[in-house]
Formats: structure tokens, sequence, C-alpha cells
């Protein structure tokens, strides 16, 4: 007998990722370990006040160790160049390093 069951679910890591959430602010909206911590995948939502709202890429002073791999904006899915400019309310979609973790949530914060 099939119980409908398609995915598991590490209770640790669900408990770290609820953790990283909290601490990392109101604007993150998802969070997602790579290769044990070796690297992470962050959704976020651009405040009014965020320092990348109403700026190019290209004019952002974005870590090296971190990229926008997509932004969402009014459910239209794009993936940034450096003339992309992220307006407040966008979610983000930033893959990162340990080394940029700070200088991404100073950005976004």
């Amino acid at each position: 007998e099939r119980v409908g069951i398609d995915v598991t679910i590490n209770p640790p890591l669900a408990a770290a990722g609820e953790i990283m959430r909290y601490t990392r602010g109101g604007g993150v909206l998802s969070f997602s370990l790579l290769e044990e911590g070796k690297g992470e995948i962050l959704e976020v939502l651009v405040k009014e006040n965020s320092a990348v709202a109403g700026k190019a890429l290209r004019d952002t002073p974005f870590p090296q160790e971190a990229l926008i791999g997509a932004v969402v904006r009014d459910g239209n899915i794009t993936i940034p160049r450096g003339d992309t400019i992220i307006a407040p309310n966008d979610r983000v979609i930033v893959f990162m390093l340990p080394p940029a973790v700070k200088k991404i949530e100073r950005l976004f914060g």
C-alpha cells in the first residue's frame, strides 16, 4: 500500500534552515546549504532601503564569492546581467561561499 509520501525531510537540516532564516533577517525567504555548508543559496526579498535597491548590478559592490542567479519580479523570472536593475520587492536568488555571507547581509539588510 502506498501512502503518497514522495519527499524525505532531514530534521536537523530543516531546523538549521529555519534558524538561518531567522538570524539572517526578515528579508530571507528561503535558505539552502550546499555540500554541508561549503556554499549557500538564499532567496531574499529586496527591501526599499536595501543598498542594492534601484541600482544596476554592475554598480553594486557585489562580493566575488557570490552571484545572483535569478531575479523574480511580478511572477517573471530573469537571469540577471550587469545592467539588470534590482527593484524593491524583487526576490533575488543568491549563490555564495561562506566568505561572502556578511557582505551579502549588508547589501540586502
